[in-house]
């Protein structure tokens, strides 16, 4: 019997950087491979299309929330290499050779809020944490 599951997934999709394009392809494939059905909704900082596939849609993060409203997501799954942390970064933007100010923790914190306020479940994918954390930013987790 099959499922359809709408999921969002959240990760650096926006930038160059193969590594972080590979998080929802393997997920893709991995749903694929156990027969389920599903639609996949990518959302990073800004809105593109996908740098190394070329035709899928990446929707800015800050719109997650409504777009739950409007789709009703049943997960929400966060992915990507050393994005736990509370820095801004200098990424170069998709597309351009100039730099800018990268806010890496918008990616898990709006989804871990909007995971909560509406008690979709949040999936943790293969993420790295950037650092130690100062007592401050421990308070917060």
């Amino acid at each position: 019997m099959k499922c359809k599951y709408r999921i969002a997934f959240c990760g650096v999709f926006d930038l160059v950087n193969y590594g972080d394009h590979l998080f929802p392809v393997v997920f893709d494939n991995e749903m694929r491979r156990r027969g389920l059905e599903y639609e996949l909704v990518l959302f990073s900082n800004n809105e593109c299309i996908q740098e190394f596939n070329g035709t899928i849609r990446v929707y800015d993060i800050k719109k997650l929330e409504q777009m739950h409203i409007e789709r009703n997501f049943d997960t929400i799954v966060v992915g990507g290499g050393e994005i736990i942390h509370f820095y801004y970064v200098n990424e170069r933007k998709m597309n351009s050779l100039e730099f800018e100010k990268y806010s890496i923790p918008d990616l898990w914190m709006i989804p871990s809020i909007v995971s909560f306020k509406y008690d979709i479940k949040l999936l943790w994918n293969a993420v790295g944490v950037f650092g130690e954390f100062d007592t401050k930013q421990r308070d917060v987790l």
